[in-house]
């Protein structure tokens, strides 16, 4: 597990190490995200097919692949457009390996670029990304890792402001589902991404959440009768990542809309009405992540809360730099040891995923 501590340790000192060579601020924290994406693509890209429980599978499909026919995507489970994508490489003669550090390369370029339009702090933003779910499994979801990634280069060309730009996004998310069908959720991302209001109204997300509970078991049967089969009669499992996303809503909502409904007032430091709006934006998907959550909770399908959840990534750090400084110093401190104690103790103490032992691809 050394390699990823070092990765973490490196991440840490990197506002530290750009501060000498970049002088305008805007300026440290694009080399931040770049140089912070890059050590992370090539922990993930050098890694052999032993790290991560699924890839030994993928591998295997990958060397099938080559020998099926074009129209032939039927004879494994995999989605239509992960298989052509994979007939693409396998048939061109390229290497597993290779195709891997082209997912990843992709994987890492949407990060990058997305931290960098929209963290303040993207130190942070990549401790996140690390700690938090993410890593560990783009370490083994290879259909999924794409999926997002597009997922995400469709949310920023949704932010252009030509007008033919968000059925452009809607296209690239049509081909994040024919990779991983999980991805549909996005059309909802992509639906609150036009919605500009700095206002957020709590009782209509209240009754969503409680509307989530509620229709949990028809969206189940809907489910099954028409994407994947799946037991309607799962209980609902709500574990500590549930409630922790609960008080990261709550703390988001009581600083970044125009206001709320106690009327307290966390913010200190002034913000661009852009950045306001995106802000809020983040906030809502935080709590489309408690639906998320909610209607699938007890069952893998659980993985499709991971897109809205990417907007944690941007949203909590920014949203912390509108406190008052000296509990804005407070609030980044405990973020940074939360979050490691959390990748620690939740991904390498227990190995999730297969994570450990790392081993490079020439090993």
């Amino acid at each position: 597990m050394g390699i990823y501590i070092g990765l973490i340790i490196f991440i840490l000192f990197l506002p530290i190490m750009v501060q000498p060579f970049y002088k305008t601020a805007e300026k440290r924290r694009n080399a931040i995200a770049f140089w912070g994406m890059l050590a992370i693509f090539l922990v993930l890209a050098l890694k052999g097919d032993t790290v991560g429980y699924d890839i030994a599978g993928y591998k295997e499909q990958y060397i099938v692949s080559a020998n099926k026919a074009w129209d032939d995507v039927d004879y494994v489970y995999f989605e239509p457009g992960y298989i052509t994508l994979t007939k693409i490489f396998s048939k061109a003669g390229v290497s597993f390996q290779f195709f891997m550090a082209f997912v990843y390369a992709l994987a890492c370029s949407s990060i990058y670029f997305f931290v960098k339009k929209c963290s303040k702090s993207p130190a942070i933003s990549i401790l996140i990304f690390i700690c938090y779910q993410f890593f560990v499994f783009y370490v083994s979801g290879v259909r999924q890792t794409i999926a997002m990634s597009l997922c995400l280069i469709a949310y920023m060309v949704s932010q252009c402001k030509a007008k033919r730009v968000f059925f452009i996004s809607l296209l690239i998310n049509i081909v994040a589902i024919s990779i991983h069908t999980s991805a549909i959720i996005f059309f909802v991302v992509l639906i609150f991404s036009r919605v500009k209001s700095k206002k957020i109204n709590i009782v209509f997300w209240i009754f969503v959440i409680l509307a989530s509970i509620v229709f949990r078991p028809l969206v189940w049967e809907l489910v099954n009768e028409f994407f994947r089969e799946v037991d309607v009669n799962t209980e609902m499992l709500l574990a500590g990542n549930f409630i922790f996303l609960c008080c990261i809503g709550l703390f988001m909502y009581f600083v970044n809309p125009k206001s709320n409904i106690l009327q307290i007032n966390l913010k200190s430091n002034s913000a661009t009405d852009e950045e306001e709006k995106q802000n809020v934006f983040f906030t809502r998907m935080i709590f489309v992540s408690i639906c998320t959550h909610i209607l699938f909770s007890g069952h893998t399908l659980l993985r499709s809360a991971m897109y809205p959840m990417m907007f944690i990534i941007p949203g909590l750090p920014n949203t912390t730099r509108r406190l008052e400084s000296k509990f804005r110093l407070i609030a980044e401190y405990a973020m940074v040891v939360f979050f490691i104690a959390l990748f620690y103790l939740e991904t390498l103490a227990s190995n999730q995923l297969g994570i450990c032992p790392y081993i490079f691809f020439w090993e």
